[in-house]
């Protein structure tokens, strides 16, 4: 299912740099500059309802920080592509945990995963100021630690190296050289997996977790 929807995320970013053929190189414009956001991440569990009635992850504040490039035609479309790091992750509340033979008491975790993220976008534009943009994000795994008030872990191992998303997002320029965005960003593919335990410790099940986040960035572009 997952390789599906990767193989159709590649088919969608093929479609999209196609469009840049289309209209005369010479009535283009290029922009490129800097960018960073404040990230909400909350990720979402999946088939969570049959082991817990009760919430998995609760927000978590990060950030963003990339690249800029784009591409406008002299009509009402563009292409953008934006490589950064990103910071993505979810906070998991008053959680128990066994390890090395060891019983920790109830502590609040935050899961803290960085990623080298590869965001691209097709744009819209409403009005010279105003544009609604769309695409696949194409993000791979640098390491998660899962950091409580007593104990803090490495769990890199339990998360996919590749992650494959879409976004969607709201820019407006607030001056020539300087854009708001507000973008909405979730997983097309499984970022990891919780392991489900009863309450002596015995593997009942697994389910899969996606990222997600709301950003809201500032653009400086040249």
């Amino acid at each position: 299912m997952e390789n599906s929807k990767m193989k159709s995320a590649i088919l969608s970013l093929a479609l999209l740099l196609s469009f840049i053929a289309i209209p005369d190189i010479n009535a283009q414009t290029f922009r490129y500059g800097v960018q960073a956001g404040m990230n909400l991440c909350n990720p979402q569990v999946a088939d969570k309802s049959d082991y817990t009635d009760g919430r998995v992850f609760y927000p978590l504040v990060s950030f963003g920080v990339n690249g800029y490039f784009s591409i406008k035609s002299n009509s009402f479309w563009g292409l953008s592509v934006e490589p950064g790091f990103i910071r993505k992750g979810g906070t998991h509340h008053n959680i128990r945990i066994f390890t090395d033979g060891k019983l920790y008491s109830p502590q609040d975790f935050k899961y803290i995963s960085n990623y080298i993220q590869l965001p691209l976008f097709a744009d819209f534009y409403v009005t010279d100021k105003l544009y609604i943009s769309a695409g696949p994000e194409l993000a791979y795994h640098l390491n998660s630690k899962a950091k409580g008030e007593y104990l803090t872990e490495d769990i890199s191992d339990n998360y996919k190296r590749l992650e494959l998303s879409g976004s969607v997002r709201l820019t407006y320029s607030l001056l020539r050289n300087l854009d708001c965005a507000l973008t909405y960003n979730h997983g097309l593919t499984s970022s990891s997996e919780i392991e489900w335990a009863d309450e002596l410790y015995n593997a009942i099940g697994i389910s899969k977790v996606y990222n997600q986040y709301f950003q809201v960035l500032l653009r400086f572009t040249f």
